[in-house]
């Protein structure tokens, strides 16, 4: 017992009379909380009612639409258990996640997770998330027909939201990655993708997601990135190196490098790669751990595999020389720290490990059900989704050699707790 709690029961053991007193006290605090709550959340809604989701930027009370008369009560929602589409652990007991409803936070592990869906959002296949830490966050969401999406993005945890409009037709919401808590981009295909070409325009933002600027569109010049070939998005490792990338219909990888930022982009090549007329190659967006950056390959055709080229000088040249090519498909790869990467294969729901940085991999598990994105804390710990329209949570102690399905539930509570808390 911590020595405070010890000594406030001895107190209240000798003296009955302040015990009375002060259990009154707490009844009273206790209702002005719960109170309190309910006003913050009635105030919220009347607050979103007015603004409705074409505010450029406004702050949101964290409460949703389908919990706004739990908010006044005492009692917890239990919402429907969907798959998640993505998910991003900060730790093993808290992290994010996104179903096709809900902007989701655990603090138990993922056993159950809390709505954080601010007022006037509507999460859809179209929704693309970025949970940086405990704090910041952001997501998308197309706005229909309009030319316009909003962007809805959090400092504290998911307690408040602020939103912006941003002025680009989106109808699959685009790519969003950031930096920093203030720097992030975000490509959005206007007209979508077809007959393997997609035009891309590329924003920033250096304020956090108050307001965006368009840099870049496609097939706009020498500089900018073509118009053919289907993108996968971007990552950036400071505010000024930068890579897009993708695949096309020719056998070389897709990959687009920037040092301005995002406003000019040039073909970057990978040494070490064999060429090969019938294979194609699509690239993912890289991962920078220091200066070591890791760019997963999926080659297709006759012998479909994944190959991790490496960068050691913060990617301005990539190789594949001294990496086996790995005899499975993935498009979920989850790189934890210089050494050490994991991968689902999408066919088989295997999971294949590397402890040398794609010099070699094994296969740790077999038949997981494990077909989505991936979530690794350390060597040890990771947590690993199903396929697109499977309510799969999966959880390993051990490097991936074994998991354990986690049953999880999501609710909505009438008074949720400060976001940082979570």
């Amino acid at each position: 017992m911590n020595p405070m709690h010890e000594e406030m029961a001895r107190n209240a053991m000798k003296h009955t009379k302040r015990l009375s007193w002060l259990s009154g006290i707490t009844l009273v605090m206790l209702a002005l909380f719960i109170n309190a709550c309910s006003t913050t959340a009635s105030n919220a809604n009347a607050t979103s009612t007015a603004q409705g989701t074409t505010a450029t930027t406004g702050q949101q009370q964290q409460t949703s639409a389908t919990s706004t008369t739990s908010n006044t009560t005492s009692h917890v929602t239990v919402l429907p258990t969907l798959p998640f589409t993505q998910i991003r652990m900060t730790d093993a007991t808290h992290g994010w996640a996104l179903d096709n409803d809900n902007v989701l936070k655990t603090s138990d592990g993922g056993k159950t997770w809390v709505a954080l869906t601010p007022n006037g959002a509507v999460i859809s296949p179209g929704t693309h998330a970025d949970f940086m830490n405990a704090l910041y966050a952001w997501f998308t969401m197309p706005n229909g027909n309009a030319n316009t999406m909003t962007l809805f993005y959090t400092t504290t945890g998911g307690a408040t939201w602020n939103s912006s409009i941003i002025h680009e037709a989106a109808p699959d919401g685009g790519w969003l990655t950031f930096v920093s808590n203030k720097t992030g981009w975000l490509e959005v295909a206007p007209s979508g993708s077809g007959a393997g070409s997609e035009g891309v325009n590329i924003l920033r933002t250096d304020n956090g997601g108050a307001t965006w600027e368009k840099i870049s569109s496609s097939g706009q010049g020498q500089n900018s990135l073509p118009t053919g070939g289907i993108k996968s998005g971007l990552s950036f490792v400071n505010t000024a190196t930068g890579w897009a990338t993708g695949e096309d219909a020719s056998n070389t990888p897709w990959l687009y490098m920037t040092h301005d930022g995002g406003t000019t982009w040039y073909k970057e090549s990978i040494s070490g790669l064999n060429s090969n007329a019938n294979t194609g190659y699509q690239t993912l967006p890289p991962v920078f751990i220091s200066n070591d950056g890791f760019l997963p390959l999926l080659a297709t055709g006759q012998s479909p595999h994944t190959i991790l080229a490496h960068s050691t000088n913060d990617g301005a040249t990539w190789t594949v020389s001294g990496q086996e090519s790995a005899a499975f498909q993935s498009s979920n790869l989850y790189v934890v720290n210089t050494q050490t990467a994991w991968a689902t294969d999408q066919n088989s729901g295997d999971v294949y490990q590397t402890t040398n940085s794609g010099a070699t991999w094994q296969k740790v598990a077999s038949n997981t059900g494990i077909y989505g994105p991936l979530s690794f804390i350390n060597s040890t710990t990771g947590f690993g989704l199903g396929q697109a329209d499977q309510t799969v949570l999966k959880r390993t102690n051990d490097g991936g050699k074994t998991w354990q399905t986690i049953a999880y539930q999501i609710r909505q509570e009438p008074c949720p707790l400060n976001g940082t808390g979570l």
